[in-house]
This record gives C-alpha cells, sequence and structure tokens, in this order.
C-alpha cells in the first residue's frame, strides 16, 4: 500500500502514529453533611449538604498532541486526525442543599 506524505485528507502515513498510554481522572466528587442539634438550633434546617465534583481534572500521558481522547472529526471512529481540535473541558461543580 501506497504511504502519502503528510497527514492531510488523504489519511495519516506511518510517520504520524504515535504509541501512546494516557490515563484520565475523568471525575472526583466530595460530599460532607452537617447535621445534628447544633445545624437546628442556629439555622432552623435539619441538614446542610455540600459538594465538590470536578470533571476532567487531571491527564497523564506520553502523546505530543492537545488530548488523545479527541480528534479532528470529533467521533471515535474517526481517523484520529489531531489537528485544529480541542482538548476536553475540565469543569468544577460546587452543590449546596439545604434540608428543612
Amino acid at each position: 500500500m501506497a504511504r502519502t506524505p503528510g497527514s492531510g485528507f488523504t489519511g495519516p502515513s506511518e510517520q504520524f502514529v504515535e504509541h501512546v498510554h494516557w490515563t484520565r481522572l475523568r471525575e472526583a466528587s466530595i460530599n460532607y453533611s452537617f447535621t445534628g442539634d447544633f445545624i437546628r438550633k442556629y439555622t432552623r434546617l435539619s441538614t446542610i449538604d455540600l459538594s465538590v465534583t470536578g470533571r476532567n481534572l487531571v491527564l497523564w500521558t506520553n502523546y505530543s498532541g492537545i488530548d488523545p481522547e479527541t480528534n479532528l472529526t470529533g467521533v471515535s471512529n474517526g481517523r484520529g486526525l489531531d489537528y485544529f481540535n480541542n482538548p476536553s473541558t475540565r469543569s468544577i461543580l460546587f452543590s449546596l442543599k439545604l434540608t428543612y
């Protein structure tokens, strides 16, 4: 099979294919509930629940590109072309739940 130089729309050539390993901390949560007489006495609430959730927090990889999980076409069965693509979004969510 003839190989085309470069990796444009003709498909990637072997010189641009990488063998990589990667691990991602996809999601982590910390939750805490305040309950008891102290909470009830000063706030008139039965419980206060606090939580912090993070998504796509850390990526460990030997990949030379931005993110080994994304590609140009945006689908998992795409050709794996890696240009003009964005990394996965990191997000942090804070939550407060008050129960009367």
